[in-house]
């Protein structure tokens, strides 16, 4: 469903802010 991959595109964007966070 798009709803499911827009949720999924929110988590992998939050995911990446926080591995940017911990360099």
């Amino acid at each position: 469903t798009t709803q499911a991959a827009v949720e999924l595109k929110v988590l992998i964007e939050q995911m990446r802010e926080q591995v940017q966070n911990i360099e």
